[in-house]
């Protein structure tokens, strides 16, 4: 697989998002994407994960504005759109916040955990894509980003889950904590649900829709219901 080391487009969500991060002063809507220089950083990445025993793909070469790197599979999004068995798709899912959670472990952050950034080789589940660079001390509120961007892909994928379920999939007493204050942050967006209004029906943003769906789940686990 061949990478090149382009600068990521400013689209309504991430203009959005900065806006949203700007008022709230909210660590977790930080855009991370911008904060790159060329790209080198996801090469360094790559091979300390990889010396951290994560499962991610082999950096092979490298020069003037791409890299190449080994082969891991298929995205695990299109596997799970495809898959009709829920047992699969679960256990799919299972393997891949495992992989997160032991990221995690190791003191590192993904930044943008979504399905389509993990995948099916061989039956192993990979991680892919670190072009995201994650600014110091915060890291508690990203391993939470994390999660709800994986959330917020799921949903975007047609695939409907509670928060508790992912996080307890997550794993543990980290799980939890991640919930609560998933939950908690979530909570003053609730405004955001106008979003889904017709006025906005033809602006393609997905992403903002996943995160309304993420706002009415966290309502639902405020009043004991996990949805």
């Amino acid at each position: 697989m061949v990478k090149r080391f382009d600068k990521p487009d400013a689209i309504f969500v991430h203009v959005f998002q900065n806006a949203v991060a700007r008022i709230f002063r909210e660590p977790m809507m930080i855009r991370t994407d911008a904060l790159g220089g060329d790209g080198r950083h996801e090469i360094k990445k790559l091979k300390a994960l990889r010396e951290h025993g994560l499962k991610v793909p082999e950096v092979l070469y490298e020069d003037a504005g791409y890299f190449v790197m080994e082969h891991v599979g298929e995205c695990l999004e299109g596997i799970v759109t495809r898959e009709r068995d829920c047992a699969r798709v679960d256990g799919y899912i299972a393997d891949a916040l495992k992989n997160l959670r032991a990221l995690h472990e190791r003191g590192f952050i993904h930044g943008g955990a979504q399905m389509k950034n993990f995948t099916r080789r061989d039956g192993e589940t990979f991680m892919i894509d670190f072009e995201e660079v994650i600014p110091e001390g915060y890291g508690e509120a990203m391993r939470c980003r994390d999660i709800a961007v994986f959330l917020m892909s799921l949903e975007t994928s047609g695939i409907s889950r509670g928060l508790e379920w992912v996080c307890d999939l997550y794993g543990g007493t980290g799980g939890r904590e991640i919930c609560a204050r998933l939950v908690s942050s979530l909570r003053r967006y609730g405004f955001l649900k106008f979003l889904n209004g017709p006025v906005f029906s033809r602006i393609k943003m997905n992403d903002v829709h996943a995160a309304v769906a993420l706002v009415e789940k966290a309502e639902k686990v405020r009043d004991g219901n996990t949805g």
